[in-house]
């Protein structure tokens, strides 16, 4: 070990203001940064106010010497050590103040006053706010409004004007900005946040003021709070001893507590904190006195806490011994019953009847060095027979003991390690709440994931589990499901047909949304239904005879047209309600394709075996041969199972992929959302050629996801009702979604 010398870096807050007063006319403005002892700080934090009076000038300076002594005395003179319960207190207290100086100069004055008033403890911070100011928090290369208000309080009771407080944590390398509404009329957001981040305090503060003092009609205050770094130096300690800096630094401000209190008891002109000294002293003796075994309890518990780090290789090595050690018991406790009969037997008067027949001829059965210890064994005199059997009992009787308490602590120490745990999963879990207050999805999304394998890891045996574990799960799936935008609305789904009327047996198909009714196909026949909201659906084409079912349906400009599972394209005729073919010369892979789609008067065939999408142009008696469409050679379809067409293309694979493709190549920018939970059965996906979103049937999760054209997560509707899903479609302006489900057709207000 050498001496060195020791720097340790934590962040602090720093507080720079400024007030810049450029007209006699404009709005009174008043700032004040609590300077708390250092024993205050320590407890309380610090306390600093932004107050701003655009009328009443003359009555500003006194209302403002109220709130600022108010709140300073009421705050730092808290009994409660809990901040977040002083700071409420202290703000009910000035609430009072206000109403007071209500009833003195009426509430004209009222409807002019703007503030806000904050606590700042280490990195926990504590905001409420009245009137028209301005907050941000700056973070990274973020500007975040934290206020986010447009208060008026015309008609708000002055007893009522501090009751919500904004409570959060500042973290190192963050800034907040304060100041009053009028700072927006020269700075933009961006701006305040370049100045603030690419500058000192005291540089920020001098930025904002030479701008500021060029108005001639406003005055402005504002506040910066920054976390900069503080460096701690401590010399000639010894390296590898951790605690050395710490005892100093506790000493130290233990020391200087108790100056600061010596001070005060000489400072103060009474008997009081003699007494004050007297009544502690006597309540820690009673302390001690009644609260001991509480005391060891709590030793116990450090102490069973700081053996529960044990290396790997001895666990296993006691674990060998534990095994062995029951395997021993089991054959001594098997040949126990012998001994003890043997015990019985030497009580007996009659020798001949001392052994049992076995154990007569038990000699002569065995051999080797357990014969020589059973004659050994014979030839002791009964005292010591019965001393040495008495012995071995006591040793059986102290092993299992000893197990027992093995086992006992065992069990301890695991259900220890299991509470580590549950609280490793809570800790994430708040700091998942922590990311979403900054509106980090994926930083409370990766939390709550982590969270999650914490508790899988936790046996459902352990007897806490129901009461601890269970819980957490339950809060971590409400969140996920909070964090996935995921919606359930069984009970806002409406049943819009119901085509069991015409045959409860059915087997419906593919549906298509019409400008006033609803188009279904039968799956196994070319039968098509028709439907009209809170109408009885009836049959719109009769064709059972054919077994050449319409599987999908898709719209060429107003026509609409139907592709078979035979490969033939038709064309269905509403008015006349007939279906006639088209022909189109499909090559033979092509025939297996489980999607096509119309866009401009071409159709696009997806032809995943051949890993392409054929682009058959318009002729005179139908569709041309299919040109290959794709031409990006990295693009991989093989496993695609259906497209949408907007003017690009976007091709869905089996497990829910989604690929975007424009003019044959792969759209670089389009950037899919990691969905939680994963895809299982990707079936369709359809949007818009004017819409604003893609919509994905996920038919095993029993799901539609709803994704921005870039790939972002809009949202997830999910419903027990999707038992036997066959499709769905969206309503043209995206506010209702259909889902044919079994032989039901279902309808659902969606927002977005």
């Amino acid at each position: 070990m050498k001496s060195n010398t020791l720097t340790k870096s934590q962040p602090r807050l720093k507080f720079q203001e400024f007030i810049v007063n450029n007209t006699a006319q404009g709005s009174a403005c008043h700032i004040f940064i609590a300077q708390p002892t250092p024993l205050e700080e320590k407890n309380f934090g610090k306390l600093f106010l932004l107050l701003e009076l655009t009328n009443f000038q003359n009555k500003a300076d006194e209302i403002f010497t109220k709130i600022q002594k108010s709140i300073a005395t009421n705050y730092y003179c808290a009994e409660e050590f809990i901040i977040e319960v002083a700071f409420e207190n202290a703000l009910q207290q000035t609430n009072q103040l206000l109403q007071n100086i209500t009833a003195a100069y009426g509430d004209e004055w009222f409807k002019h006053f703007h503030a806000i008033i904050a606590i700042a403890k280490d990195q926990e911070v504590h905001i409420t706010s009245a009137g028209k100011v301005q907050g941000f928090l700056i973070q990274n290369d973020r500007i975040l409004d934290i206020l986010q208000q447009e208060n008026t309080h015309a008609n708000v009771n002055p007893l009522k004007l501090f009751s919500s407080i904004l409570s959060g944590n500042i973290r190192e390398g963050d800034s907040m900005f304060f100041s009053t509404e009028s700072i927006l009329d020269f700075f933009s957001q961006e701006k305040i946040k370049r100045i603030i981040q690419e500058n000192t305090t005291e540089e920020a503060i001098r930025n904002f003021t030479e701008i500021l003092s060029q108005s001639q009609t406003h005055n402005f205050a504002g506040i910066i709070v920054k976390t900069e770094s503080e460096v701690l130096s401590g010399t000639n300690f010894i390296t590898g001893t951790k605690e050395t800096l710490t005892d100093e630094v506790q000493d130290s401000m233990q020391s200087l507590i108790q100056k600061e209190q010596t001070t005060h008891e000489l400072l103060t002109p009474s008997l009081w904190p003699k007494i004050k000294t007297n009544l502690s002293s006597f309540k820690e003796k009673n302390n001690q006195k009644y609260f001991t075994p509480a005391k060891q309890e709590d030793k116990k518990e450090e102490k069973k806490q700081s053996k529960q780090h044990i290396p790997p290789s001895m666990k296993r090595a006691l674990l060998l011994i534990f095994e062995g050690c029951k395997k021993i018991t089991y054959w001594i406790t098997k040949g126990l019953s012998i001994l003890l009969r043997s015990v019985w037997s030497l009580l007996q008067k009659d020798k001949v009847k001392r052994f049992p027949a076995k154990m007569v001829h038990f000699p002569q059965r065995t051999g080797g060095i357990l014969a020589r210890i059973i004659l050994a064994f014979q030839r002791l005199s009964r005292p010591r027979k019965i001393l040495l059997l008495l012995s071995i009992i006591f040793i059986v009787l102290f092993a299992q003991s000893i197990m027992h308490q093995g086992s006992k602590r065992e069990e301890e120490k695991s259900l220890l390690e299991y509470e580590t745990k549950i609280d490793d999963a809570a800790k994430k879990i708040d700091e998942s709440k922590a990311a979403l207050l900054y509106k980090n999805e994926e930083g409370a999304r990766a939390f709550l994931i982590e969270a999650q394998t914490i508790l899988a890891s936790i046996p459902e045996t352990i007897s806490v589990y129901q009461e601890k574990v269970e819980p957490k799960k339950k809060e971590i799936q409400t969140q996920l499901n909070e964090i996935n935008h995921i919606r359930n609305f069984d009970n806002e789904a409406q049943v819009v047909a119901d085509f069991s009327s015409i045959n409860a047996n059915l087997s419906l198909g593919a549906l298509m949304v019409l400008q006033d009714k609803f188009l279904v196909t039968d799956a196994t026949n070319g039968t098509m239904y028709t439907a009209k909201e809170d109408e009885n659906p009836e049959i719109f084409v009769e064709n059972s005879e054919t077994q050449d079912a319409i599987k999908t349906m898709t719209k060429n400009n107003d026509v609409l047209m139907g592709f078979t599972q035979g490969a033939a394209l038709k064309n269905i005729d509403l008015e006349k309600k007939t279906l006639t073919d088209v022909q189109v010369e499909f090559s033979t892979s092509e025939k297996q394709a489980s999607d096509l789609n119309f866009y401009g008067g071409r159709l696009y065939v997806l032809d995943a075996e051949k890993n392409q999408i054929q682009k058959h142009i318009k002729t005179a008696s139908g569709f041309g041969k299919g040109e290959n469409w794709i031409s990006d050679t990295n693009v991989d379809i093989r496993d695609a199972v259906s497209i949408a067409i907007d003017g690009a293309i976007y091709v869905l694979k089996k497990d829910g992929t989604i690929i975007k493709l424009f003019a044959g190549n792969k759209d670089p920018e389009f950037k899919q959302f990691a969905m939680e939970p994963k895809f299982s059965e990707a079936r369709k996906i359809t949007t818009l050629e004017e819409g604003k979103n893609i919509y994905i049937l996920d038919g095993k999760n029993r799901r539609i996801v709803i994704l921005t054209k870039e790939g972002q997560l809009v949202g997830q509707y999910i419903s027990e009702r999707f038992t036997d899903i066959r499709d769905f479609a969206i309503s043209n302006d995206e506010k209702i979604l259909y889902f044919l489900n079994n032989v039901q057709l279902y309808r659902v207000s969606i927002s977005q």
